[in-house]
């Protein structure tokens, strides 16, 4: 969903900058966290937020907001923190309507309007994947939505997708996914489903550095990303 139906990879990443800037008192939002984000596409928030906590000494500021919380640690502080701000500005739905991604927003009608079964399985929490695809239009053609408080472990191990195919009745071979990341693309991969890879801004320099991957293909001219895909899935 983050960085494929809609670009909140970037959203989140301004309201992090911004959320630093109040935490540490500094003149501008933060400019270490566009690429320490860009590193973290496709992880969790927690994994996103500890890295965040350490590399940029987090845990003193944020000691007076653990209290206030009424939370354990730092990253979850300022999880918290960031997931409050984000809603009240760049997570809007109306904001996000605005920054759905077109092309694979259209390649998910695309593929329920000719008969196959859709659904999300994202490394967001359910409720707010909820948000994000209920902003852009699609949550109610999803047969499935898995988010990330339903699964044990995270991407790139398998368990989100394998387990969206048990919902969804098929076989992993069946399952065709559209990821944006490596470390997405690396987990349909370990579910053994074929995987289309859509690069965004913040993905698309390292995957053009990657070794070609079995049963993975990039698709690179996002003005054709519908007839790509059905070329590839004729040759499944």
């Amino acid at each position: 969903m983050d960085g494929t139906l809609a670009d909140t990879e970037r959203l989140k990443a301004m309201a992090y900058a911004d959320c630093l800037k109040e935490i540490l008192d500094l003149p501008d939002p933060d400019p270490r966290v566009l690429p320490l984000y860009t590193a973290y596409v496709g992880n969790t928030d927690r994994a996103l937020c500890e890295a965040m906590v350490d590399r940029f000494g987090l845990v003193e500021p944020l000691t007076p907001y653990v209290e206030k919380l009424e939370v354990l640690a730092a990253w979850e502080a300022l999880h918290e923190i960031r997931l409050a701000y984000y809603r009240d500005t760049y997570g809007k739905p109306e904001v996000i309507a605005q920054n759905q991604i077109p092309h694979n927003v259209e390649l998910l009608r695309h593929f329920k309007s000719t008969g196959r079964i859709v659904a999300v399985a994202t490394s967001s929490m359910t409720d707010e994947a909820s948000r994000v695809l209920k902003a852009i239009g699609v949550f109610d053609i999803l047969e499935a939505l898995v988010g990330r408080d339903q699964v044990t472990n995270a991407k790139p191990l398998p368990e989100i997708y394998l387990h969206t195919a048990e919902l969804l009745r098929q076989p992993p071979e069946a399952c065709l996914v559209i990821e944006d990341s490596p470390l997405g693309a690396a987990s349909a991969t370990a579910a053994e489903m074929t995987c289309l890879v859509v690069p965004n801004a913040f993905t698309e320099k390292v995957l053009a550095e990657r070794e070609p991957v079995p049963n993975q293909w990039v698709i690179d001219d996002t003005s054709d990303v519908i007839g790509e895909a059905e070329r590839i899935i004729a040759t499944l």
